[in-house]
């Protein structure tokens, strides 16, 4: 029995690693957010706009959500529908997701009206940081200001500063300094005299960044195009280890769910591609184990699947050993949810749920 089981483990929580041009013939996409079951990204041109994708498609539509915008590069959402946006030359917007045809909101032009470029946003509590790459300057906005008219400066003298993605306090950033070359580096925004340290330093023409669990995803772009990721429980400065090579020349923006990684290419057209990474998957299932609850068990009419720390259940999927799908659910924004299993025949199954963090895989007893 013992073997049987993990074989079944190893069929419903591995996926084979593939590659697919998920979305096509788009215009400089980068900003890949996920909201729900939806991939949001900009499209980067004089007319720019914010678009989507519904994610449980294989072939998804794309569905322009604002346009107007004047080369949009980055995107923020602060998980109550509010999606901020940032365009290369300037203006910072707001757009609420709840309207039927939402129109972007002018917040502030954070480079105070000059030529320097955005390069990205993100955001901690009240505040959004952008990267302003000419100034060599990180600025924040405060967000709860009824009309924010000027941005203050966090950190500057950083060198040509790109991506910025945070990790609980930490602001991680990537930027470039003359005679020494592009550095992953981080600082502690509740400091009061905050000073970067560097976290990764071999990485050429590093792309952007997204996190998942312990780990630091990030792209390389050029001719050896690839995904890495760091550890950033290591002591530092560490090193990356490589994930996937052969990306599009201009491969940037990334964002993860579950097993899936998205990369945006700034190839004509752009494209959005979409890899499967076993690794991720066993990664995610290990985190996944530790905060998955199932109870009763032994059942015999119904069993709770309760998720920790605030984590949203996806789906529930129950697999017999042979590996055949018995039973599946879809739920929304919910940490617990009752199954009903009266039609199972006693036995051992295997139960599968995915959240938004991972996947976890528990052994299912149904005693009648």
């Amino acid at each position: 029995m013992k073997t049987k089981l993990l074989f079944i483990i190893s069929i419903v929580s591995i996926q084979i690693h593939t590659q697919v041009a998920y979305v096509k013939d788009l215009i400089n996409p980068a900003g890949l957010i996920i909201i729900d079951d939806y991939l949001y990204f900009t499209q980067k041109d004089t007319n720019g706009k914010i678009s989507k994708v519904d994610l449980t498609q294989n072939k998804p539509t794309v569905i322009d959500v604002v346009s107007g915008l004047k080369e949009p590069v980055d995107l923020i959402n602060d998980g109550n529908n509010i999606l901020y946006v940032i365009e290369r030359l300037g203006g910072l917007y707001k757009v609420d997701l709840t309207q039927n045809n939402p129109t972007p909101v002018f917040i502030l032009d954070p480079t105070g009206n000059t030529s320097n470029r955005s390069r990205s946003i993100s955001l901690k509590d009240d505040y959004i940081y952008i990267s302003l790459s000419d100034e060599n300057k990180i600025v924040k906005v405060n967000i709860n200001d009824s009309f924010p008219t000027t941005s203050q400066e966090f950190i500057s003298n950083i060198g040509f500063v790109s991506e910025t993605l945070f990790v609980k306090n930490d602001l991680y950033f990537t930027h470039f300094i003359a005679g020494v070359g592009i550095r992953l580096s981080k600082i502690d925004v509740t400091n009061p005299n905050p000073t970067p340290v560097i976290v990764e330093n071999t990485i050429l023409n590093l792309s952007d960044l997204t996190v998942v669990d312990d780990y630091m995803y990030v792209t390389q772009w050029n001719s050896g195009a690839k995904i890495a990721k760091i550890n950033l429980t290591d002591t530092l400065p560490t090193n990356a280890s490589t994930v996937i090579t052969g990306l599009d020349f201009h491969a940037g923006s990334i964002v993860i769910r579950n097993d899936k990684i998205y990369v945006a290419s700034h190839i004509n057209p752009g494209r959005i591609m979409m890899y499967t990474d076993k690794t991720l998957g066993i990664q995610n299932l290990k985190k996944g184990n530790k905060e998955t609850t199932i109870y009763p068990n032994p059942t015999s009419e119904k069993l709770t699947v309760h998720l920790k720390n605030n984590d949203f259940i996806n789906s529930v999927e129950v697999f017999n050993l042979t590996g055949k799908k018995i039973l599946e659910t879809f739920v929304k924004n919910t940490s617990e949810i009752i199954l009903n299993v009266t039609s199972l025949s006693n036995g051992v199954y295997i139960l599968k749920t995915t959240s938004e963090r991972g996947t976890s895989i528990k052994k299912l007893i149904v005693e009648k």
